[in-house]
């Protein structure tokens, strides 16, 4: 027999969203960018006229490679934006590890 749900609650169905965006990200890293290595954090804020806003954040190794995080623009900011933007900071913190 099959799992039962019940209708989430509205933090519930908030939480799948973050979640189902943290992932989205996760595989359109591996994808898009072809980086597999890097542990991914979502930060969920919201706006004062209650849009959510995410930061992700992310290292490697233990290592923060993102800084404060790249904050995703409520309205345009997708999944593939955010793995291009994050693609181009884990390149950048390879070659700043490779120069030392």
């Amino acid at each position: 027999m099959g799992t039962r749900y019940s209708e989430p609650t509205n933090k519930q169905a908030e939480e799948a969203k973050a979640l189902i965006f943290l992932a989205e990200t996760k595989r359109a890293l591996r994808d898009q960018e072809h980086i597999w290595d890097l542990t991914l954090e979502l930060e969920v804020q919201y706006t004062l006229h209650n849009q959510r806003v995410y930061t992700v954040h992310a290292s490697k190794d233990g290592r923060r490679i993102t800084g404060e995080g790249h904050r995703v623009h409520p309205i345009t900011g997708t999944p593939s934006s955010t793995a291009w933007f994050l693609g181009i900071e884990a390149k950048t913190a390879r070659k700043q590890l490779a120069d030392h």
